[in-house]
């Protein structure tokens, strides 16, 4: 019933494996080729919904992708048809075909992205304080990262990435139905309905979580 109702929203997490320079290079610039377009085609082309992004995040040395769409017209099936449709063909329509100059473009971007994270000593210390605390100690991950960014050919990225997104045994989904935020304690008391998907399979585990508010006494 639940990935049946309107009003909802589907987060599906792609899981990249493990964390190395290389790997988390190619998942940055994965989605920031991915990620302008995934709001262009589903929230302003097809007008799915109001809601759409995509991200990279690093934990416990797993890399993975997110990318979450909100509809209040259709249902989270529909939702997640349209999310997994895009990602499963965008890549071969833009990316296989996309030409030198163009990828060269891409790579000139990412790369001054890369460089303007640490512009300033604040943002030097904070990521140097990350390398402490993951035990990684690659204190010049930057200079390693944009070595490796320009030996980084477009057929290899599109295998990689390629390889990633059609894998469907690497997605895990959600999706959030009938969810509604109000001011007042009596809506916020309110259960709220989520389904689990793990992608091949067709079951769903349905978990009720309260949202409860906090008075100041």
């Amino acid at each position: 019933r639940c990935v049946q109702e309107t009003d909802c929203e589907v987060v599906c997490f792609i899981n990249i494996g493990q964390d190395s320079l290389l790997q988390r290079l190619k998942s940055g610039l994965f989605i920031h080729f991915i990620h302008n377009p995934f709001y262009q085609v589903l929230r302003q082309k097809k007008q799915i919904g109001y809601l759409a992004g995509s991200e990279f995040d690093l934990r416990r040395n797993l890399n993975s992708w997110t990318f979450h769409l909100s509809s209040s017209k259709m249902s989270g099936k529909e939702v997640l048809e349209e999310m997994e449709n895009f990602l499963d063909t965008y890549i071969d329509v833009e990316l296989k075909q996309m030409k030198k100059e163009e990828f060269e473009t891409l790579v000139d971007s990412y790369r001054t992205l890369i460089l303007e994270n640490e512009n300033t000593m604040d943002e030097r210390v904070w990521l140097n304080w990350k390398e402490v605390v993951r035990e990684d100690y690659e204190f010049k991950r930057k200079e390693r990262e944009i070595e490796a960014l320009d030996k980084l050919k477009q057929k290899e990225f599109y295998k990689w990435a390629s390889n990633i997104i059609k894998d469907k045994s690497r997605r895990y989904c959600v999706i959030l139905s009938g969810a509604k935020v109000h001011s007042n304690d009596k809506h916020l008391k309110t259960p709220v309905s989520y389904t689990h998907l793990t992608l091949p399979t067709i079951y769903s585990v349905q978990i009720s979580v309260v949202a409860v508010s906090l008075k100041k006494k």
